[in-house]
C-alpha cells in the first residue's frame, strides 16, 4: 500500500465551446494559487480524451456544446465522469440557469451548478475551497485499476441507456452508429420494426454492421447509400438524406433515410433516422399529377396564364406569356425569374403600372386592366385580371389571366366610329327636318291667311246675292248659292284649324302647376249643354294637378271631350268618363265614350292632318283636331294613343312625359 500524501496542486479542466468564455476561465484559473490549468475541450470527444489523459480533479462543464448532435450533450458527460473518476468534482457553468436544468444536472451527479451571467465569483470561491480541503487519501495503482475496471461496465451501460432514452424522444425509427458503421443504440421504434414486418431475428439489431446489411439487401443499388453514410462517419459531410423503396409484409413501402453526424461514445459516429413516407409519396405523386394536369390545361389555351409569389417571382406560366416576354422584352422566361428583372427591359411607366397592380392584388383586391403589345401584324390588346391567391387568410401569391381581345376592341372601335357617324347624320337630318318643318309651318300660316281674304269676299258676295236677288232665283240657283255659302264657312273653319295647328307647333310651352280637374270641369261645362240631345252622362274621376302649359292642355281636353260627345250622339244616353289611370308604371289621363268607336287597324292614322275615319255626312269635322292634340302632347314630351272597337266606344289616353303630378 502506498502512503497517503497531501496534494498541493489541483488540476482543473474546462469543457466550453465558446472561445471568449474559455479564455476568461483560463485567465481566472491561471491566476489562482494551487491551481494547474490542464486545458479546454470544445466537444465531448475532446473532453473524454482530456479527462482520460489528464485525470483532472475539477471539470468545469458547459451544457450546450456547439456542433454536437444532441442539444444538451454536456449533461451526458456527468455520469461518465462520475463513473470513471468518482473523485473528480463536476462544476456546471452554463447559461441554462433555470431550476429544471439545475435539478437534472444534480440528479446526474454534478457537484455544483452556476450561472455564467452572474455566478462566476461564487464558482471561483468554490474552487478555492476545494484547494483548501484537498487532502485526499491516495490509493495504489492496483486499487485504481480495479476500481476503474469495476465501473467501466456500469459507465458503458449508463451511457447506452442515456443514448437510448435520447433516441426514444426522436420521432420515427432511430439508431446510433459508431465510426465503423456498427449499430450501437436503437430506440423502441427501431427495435419493433423487425417484429412488425416479420424480419429475421437480429436484423438491424445492436451490434450489427449496418453498412453490410444495406449491401446485402440492396446490392449495387445500395452503393450510393453506403457512400453517403461513410462520408458522414468520416466527417466529410454533416448529413446525408435519400429515399428508397422496399417490399415488406404489408406490401410496397417507401422510406426516407436521414443520416446526421453525432458523437457516439466520444467518437465520430452518426444518427440514422428512418421514416415511412409512403403516404407522403402518394400525396407528392398526386400533387405532381395535379400540377401536370394544370400545366396541360394552361398550355391548351391561347390565353395568357401565370402566377407570381410574394417575392414577385414567376412560379407557373404557359407558353403564351413566355412568347410575349420573348417578343416584347427580349428575354426568356423561366420559373423563379423576378418580375422586375423582366420589366426592366420595357418602359419605366409600364413597370410602375405592373408594380402597382401587383401591390393592389397582394392587398386583397381583384385588378383588371387592358394592355397593348406589339404583335406580328400590328397592335395586340390583352385584357388582364389579377386575382389574389389566399391561404389561411393570407395572400401568398397572385394569379394572372390575360385574354386577347384585339378583335373585340377593333369591333368596338368600329362600332363607336359608326355610332358617331350615325349621330352626326341624325343630327344633320334632324336639323334639316326641323328647318323644313319650320318652312312648312310658315307656309301653312301664310297660305291660311292668304286664303281667308278671298273666302271672305266669296262669302260676302254670296250673302249679298242671296239677300238681294234671292227671290229672283230659281230653286237650283238658290241651292247652288247655299252650297257656296256653306262651303266658304267650312273652308274658313278648315283654315282656322290649320292656323291653330301651325300656332301650336310654334307656340312656346310655358309649364306651371295646373289644376287639371278644374280645366276638365270647365271644358265639360262649355261642351255639354244642359239640354243636350241626346242627354250626356259625364263621370269625372280623381285627376291630380300636374306641371304643364294650361292653355295648350285645355285645347287637348276640349278636342278629346268634344269628340267623345260628338261620336256618342247616336246613343240614347251618351256615357262619357274622364279620369286618370296607370299604364306601364306611368300616370295617364283618359277620356272614354260609348260612341261608334272605330277599327284599330286605322289607329295609326288617327293623328294625321285631314285624316278622318268617318264620313262628313256621319260626323262633321275638319280632320285637324286630333293632329293638333298630338302635336301639343309631343311638345310636352308625352304620347297619345287610343283603344276602340267598332260600335263599342273608344278611349283616348295621353301622358305628359317627364312632367310630375303634384296632387
Amino acid at each position: 500500500m502506498y502512503q497517503q500524501e497531501q496534494k498541493d496542486i489541483i488540476k482543473v479542466a474546462t469543457v466550453e465551446d465558446s472561445a471568449v468564455v474559455s479564455d476568461r476561465l483560463r485567465g481566472l484559473l491561471t491566476e489562482m494559487a494551487h491551481i494547474q490549468y490542464v486545458g479546454n475541450a470544445a466537444t465531448i470527444a475532446e473532453a473524454m480524451e482530456m479527462i482520460r489523459t489528464q485525470e483532472p480533479d475539477v471539470v468545469i462543464l458547459d451544457i450546450h456544446l456547439r456542433g454536437e448532435g444532441h442539444r444538451l450533450n454536456g449533461m451526458s458527460l456527468i455520469p461518465v465522469i462520475k463513473a470513471g473518476w468518482p473523485a473528480t468534482r463536476v462544476i456546471m457553468f452554463t447559461n441554462f440557469s433555470d431550476s429544471h436544468y439545475r435539478q437534472r444536472c444534480m440528479e446526474l451527479g454534478a457537484d455544483h451548478f452556476f450561472d455564467k451571467s452572474q455566478d462566476i465569483d461564487q464558482m471561483t470561491n468554490v474552487i478555492r475551497q476545494i484547494c483548501q480541503h484537498s487532502a485526499q487519501p491516495d490509493t495504489t495503482a492496483a486499487e485504481k485499476y480495479q476500481k476503474k475496471t469495476a465501473t467501466a461496465a456500469r459507465m458503458y451501460r449508463d451511457v447506452i441507456a442515456q443514448q437510448a432514452s435520447m433516441l426514444n424522444a426522436v420521432p420515427g425509427n432511430a439508431a446510433l452508429l459508431d465510426s465503423r458503421g456498427v449499430i450501437v443504440t436503437v430506440n423502441d421504434a427501431w427495435a419493433g420494426f423487425a417484429a412488425r414486418h416479420h424480419l429475421a431475428v437480429g436484423d438491424f439489431a445492436v451490434g450489427q454492421d449496418y453498412l453490410a446489411r444495406i449491401s446485402a439487401d440492396f446490392g449495387h443499388a445500395g452503393d450510393a447509400i453506403i457512400a453517403g453514410i461513410r462520408a458522414v462517419l468520416a466527417g466529410e459531410r454533416s448529413d446525408y438524406a435519400t429515399e428508397y423503396d422496399c417490399t415488406l409484409s404489408d406490401g410496397y413501402r417507401r422510406f426516407m433515410l436521414r443520416v446526421s453526424a453525432a458523437s457516439v461514445m466520444g467518437e465520430q459516429g452518426a444518427m440514422v433516422l428512418r421514416t415511412d413516407v409512403t403516404e407522403q409519396q402518394g400525396h407528392r405523386q398526386a400533387r405532381l399529377t395535379s400540377e401536370s394536369n394544370l400545366l396541360a390545361i394552361m398550355e391548351s389555351t391561347e390565353d395568357v396564364i401565370f402566377s407570381v409569389d410574394r417575392e414577385l417571382r414567376y412560379i407557373t406560366f404557359n407558353s403564351a406569356i413566355a412568347s410575349i416576354v420573348r417578343r416584347v422584352y427580349g428575354t426568356e422566361l423561366i420559373a423563379g425569374t423576378p418580375v422586375l428583372q423582366v420589366l426592366m427591359h420595357g418602359e419605366p411607366a409600364e413597370a410602375e403600372m405592373w408594380k402597382e397592380s401587383y401591390a393592389r392584388a397582394f392587398a386583397g383586391h381583384v385588378v383588371r386592366f387592358v394592355k397593348e403589345y406589339p404583335g406580328e401584324s400590328g397592335i395586340v390588346c390583352y385584357k388582364f385580371v389579377i386575382n389574389p391567391i389566399w391561404h389561411q387568410g393570407v395572400v401568398v401569391g397572385v394569379s394572372c389571366f390575360g385574354r386577347n381581345v384585339t378583335q373585340h376592341y377593333t369591333m368596338a372601335k368600329e362600332i363607336r366610329d359608326l355610332n358617331e357617324s350615325l349621330e352626326r347624320k341624325v343630327a344633320e337630318r334632324t336639323e334639316e327636318l326641323e328647318a323644313r318643318n319650320k318652312e312648312l309651318e310658315a307656309f301653312s300660316y301664310m297660305v291660311s291667311h292668304d286664303l281667308k281674304s278671298p273666302l271672305r269676299v266669296i262669302g260676302g258676295y254670296a250673302s249679298i246675292l242671296s239677300s238681294s236677288c234671292g227671290e229672283c232665283l230659281d230653286a237650283d240657283a238658290k241651292q247652288m248659292l247655299g252650297m257656296i255659302m256653306s262651303s266658304t264657312v267650312k273652308m274658313n273653319a278648315l283654315i282656322d284649324g290649320l292656323l291653330r295647328f301651325s300656332k301650336y307647333g310654334r307656340q312656346e310651352v310655358h309649364r306651371t302647376d295646373t289644376d287639371m280637374e278644374g280645366i276638365v270641369r270647365s271644358v265639360i261645362h262649355e261642351v255639354v249643354m244642359p239640354q243636350h240631345t241626346p242627354p250626356v252622362n259625364v263621370k269625372i274621376g280623381a285627376i291630380k294637378n300636374t306641371i304643364c302649359d294650361p292653355d295648350l292642355i285645355r285645347q287637348v281636353w276640349t278636342n278629346l271631350i268634344s269628340n267623345a260627345v260628338k261620336y256618342s250622339s247616336g246613343r240614347k244616353m251618351a256615357e262619357i268618363e274622364v279620369g286618370m289611370t296607370e299604364v306601364d308604371g306611368c300616370e295617364a289621363y283618359f277620356v272614354r265614350d260609348n260612341g261608334v268607336g272605330f277599327d284599330m287597324k286605322y289607329a295609326s292614322k288617327l293623328f294625321e292632318v285631314f285624316r278622318r275615319l268617318h264620313s262628313e255626312e256621319q260626323f262633321e269635322g275638319s280632320g285637324i283636331g286630333l293632329a293638333t292634340v298630338h302635336k301639343i302632347i309631343q311638345r310636352h314630351g308625352g304620347r297619345i294613343w287610343a283603344d276602340a272597337q267598332p260600335d263599342r266606344g273608344a278611349t283616348f289616353f295621353f301622358t305628359l312625359g317627364a312632367t310630375a303630378t303634384v296632387g
